[in-house]
C-alpha cells in the first residue's frame, strides 16, 4: 500500500473465515480515515496498531475485536473522531481523556462497556472533546462525575442506557460550552434537581431533547436569559409547555419546534416579545391549531413577525 494514501474505506462483510486484518493497510503513514466494518471472527489489531496519522476511525460490528490498550493511546495525537458501534465488547472501560486530541466520540451497542471516566491526572491537559454520543449499551452504570472539566463539550448524547444512573456531583455544573444535551430512556426522577445541574450558567445552550427536562426547565425558569435561538424536539408526552419559561427570555429571536407529536398549544403570553421567527415542524396538533388560515389559535402568535409551519412561512 502507497505510503501517500490519505483515506481507506473497509466495507467486506460476513467474511467468518478472516482471522486477521491485512497488516498492509497499517503500515502507511499517511493514513487519514479508516473504517473497518463486520469482521466476526477478528480478535485483535496487527501488533504495531494502526497509523498514528489517523484522524478518523470507524469501528462497525466487530464483536470480537479487542480494542487497542489505553497505554497506547497517547501515541494517536492526530486522532479527531472515535465510533465504535456493535464492536469491541470486552472493552468494559473508556477514559475521555485517553486519545489527546479527539473532539468526536460515538459509542453504540458495546455490551460490556460498564464506565466512562476522566482521569484525575486530565486537570493538566484541558479536555478537546467536543461531542460526547453514548446509547444502546446495557452494561454501563456510570459517567464521569465532573462533567464540568469537558470544558470544549458543545454536544450531549445519551441514549437507552438501562442500568445508567446519571449524577452530577453537589456542586458540579455541566460541561459550560455545551449547546445540546439529548437524554431519553433515562427518566429524569431517577437525577439530582435540575436546578443543581447549573443550566444558567449554559449561555450557548441551543438544543433541547427531553420530556421531563423541557418541562422543568420551563417551569422554573432556569435557562440562561441570554439565549437567542432555542430548539426544542423529539418531544413523546409533553402536550403543554408549563409555566413562563420562556417569557423571560428577552434576548430570544428564534424558537424551533420539531417533532412534538403531542404537543397542544403554548401557555397564554408564554412566548417572549421579543421574539422574531418561529418555527414548527413535525408537530401535528400544533400545525392545526396555530395555521394561518383558520387555525383558531393563530392570534397567539400573530405579532411574531415570522412564522414557519411545515415550510410555509407567513411574515
Amino acid at each position: 500500500m502507497p505510503n501517500h494514501l490519505s483515506s481507506i474505506e473497509t466495507f467486506i462483510r460476513f467474511f467468518d473465515t478472516i482471522f486477521s486484518l491485512p497488516k498492509m493497510i497499517f503500515s502507511s503513514t499517511c493514513l487519514q480515515l479508516l473504517i473497518i466494518d463486520s469482521f466476526p471472527s477478528v480478535t485483535s489489531f496487527p501488533r504495531e496498531g494502526l497509523p498514528t496519522s489517523l484522524q478518523e476511525l470507524y469501528i462497525y460490528n466487530c464483536e470480537n475485536l479487542s480494542f487497542m490498550s489505553p497505554e497506547t493511546w497517547s501515541n494517536y495525537t492526530s486522532l479527531l473522531e472515535l465510533n465504535l458501534r456493535n464492536s469491541c465488547n470486552s472493552l468494559s472501560s473508556f477514559p475521555l481523556d485517553g486519545f489527546p486530541k479527539l473532539q468526536a466520540l460515538r459509542i453504540a451497542g458495546c455490551s460490556g462497556l460498564e464506565s466512562i471516566f476522566i482521569s484525575e491526572s486530565s486537570s493538566n491537559h484541558p479536555s478537546s472533546l467536543q461531542r460526547l454520543s453514548v446509547s444502546f449499551c446495557e452494561a454501563l452504570i456510570s459517567l464521569p462525575q465532573r462533567m464540568d472539566t469537558l470544558t470544549a463539550l458543545e454536544s450531549l448524547s445519551l441514549a437507552y442506557l438501562p442500568k445508567l444512573e446519571f449524577a452530577l456531583c453537589e456542586g458540579v455544573f455541566l460541561p459550560p460550552k455545551l449547546q445540546r444535551i439529548y437524554i431519553t430512556s433515562m427518566r429524569i426522577t431517577k437525577m439530582p434537581p435540575l436546578i443543581e445541574w447549573g443550566f444558567q450558567s449554559l449561555t450557548s445552550l441551543s438544543t433541547l431533547d427531553n420530556d421531563d427536562i423541557v418541562n422543568t426547565l420551563l417551569k422554573e425558569q432556569l435557562l440562561p436569559i441570554s439565549l437567542v435561538y432555542l430548539s426544542i424536539s423529539n418531544l413523546s408526552e409533553v402536550k403543554c409547555l408549563g409555566g413562563n419559561g420562556l417569557r423571560h427570555l428577552s434576548s430570544l429571536e428564534t424558537v424551533s419546534f420539531y417533532n412534538c407529536q403531542r404537543l397542544e398549544s403554548f401557555p397564554e403570553h408564554s412566548l417572549p416579545s421579543s421574539l422574531k421567527l418561529l418555527r414548527i415542524y413535525k408537530c401535528p396538533v400544533l400545525e392545526e391549531r396555530y395555521e394561518s388560515e383558520g387555525g383558531r389559535n393563530w392570534s397567539e402568535i400573530s405579532y411574531i413577525p415570522v412564522i414557519n409551519i411545515n415550510g410555509k412561512i407567513t411574515i
